[in-house]
């Protein structure tokens, strides 16, 4: 390394130390008792103590909360933690209201007003994500040009529900969702499968049929594209296992 790349170098080095040692150490709203940034990256979350997660309750700034909430950017709270904020049990409304307002997460909101609308969270609940047309896994692209057929598929919390969608072969070009529910019992079940967007719902009430395979259903939510059209760029897919009744 030459004199002047050394010089370099260590001008840019000293210029960042300086820069970090007239940084504030802590942010406005951040009190003596706040979380550390570390203790709210996705894995430290689920572990945190009892106390800190009653000091996050609480934390009378707010600060605690809104960090929680800008861990999740980039990525989604948890299922189970939106089943707490629809069911209204969720221990830190204000992160999950400035996910959702603020950050205004689409895929978040809709399934919130879907949960809030079937009234029901029970753990064998599936959640597939869709996106708009054009934005399809990565895994699908080797599938057809210029755009690849839709596959998601999703397992229940449990293991007990695995909710797949497609995109049929041509001519057809169907949405489909099929339901295998490998954890039902004797009795079967029945699932209710709601494809929600932020301009449209779609639902269908379904009858677990034993097969070779195990308990199965499917549904056709018509052609693919004019099904898309009318839920708009984000839609989920919510299936919930229903016990027989009787």
């Amino acid at each position: 390394m030459s004199n002047e790349e050394f010089t370099l170098a260590q001008a840019m080095k000293l210029l960042y130390e300086q820069e970090v040692a007239s940084a504030p150490e802590r942010h406005a709203l951040e009190g003596p008792e706040c979380l550390r940034l570390p203790r709210f990256a996705r894995g430290a979350i689920e572990q945190w103590t009892e106390a800190e997660r009653e000091h996050v309750r609480t934390c009378p700034t707010g600060y605690c909360q809104r960090m929680l909430a800008l861990s999740w950017r980039g990525e989604h709270p948890p299922l189970a933690h939106l089943s707490q904020y629809a069911r209204g049990e969720y221990p830190y409304p204000k992160a999950m209201q400035f996910h959702l307002e603020h950050d205004r997460c689409g895929r978040c909101r809709v399934v919130v007003r879907v949960l809030e609308t079937l009234r029901t969270v029970a753990a064998t609940v599936a959640v597939v994500y869709g996106e708009g047309l054009l934005r399809q896994p990565e895994e699908a692209a080797a599938f057809a040009e210029p755009r690849a057929p839709v596959y998601l598929c999703q397992t229940s919390a449990d293991g007990k529900l695995i909710v797949t969608v497609v995109e049929t072969d041509p001519p057809e070009h169907e949405l489909k969702v099929y339901v295998e529910a490998p954890g039902c019992g004797e009795g079967g079940g029945r699932v209710r499968v709601t494809l929600a967007g932020e301009s449209a719902t779609l639902e269908r009430e379904l009858e677990l049929e034993k097969t070779e395979f195990g308990w199965e259903a499917e549904a056709s939510f018509g052609k693919f594209e004019e099904a898309v059209a009318r839920l708009g760029e984000d839609w989920v897919v919510v299936a919930v296992f229903r016990e027989p009744e009787g």
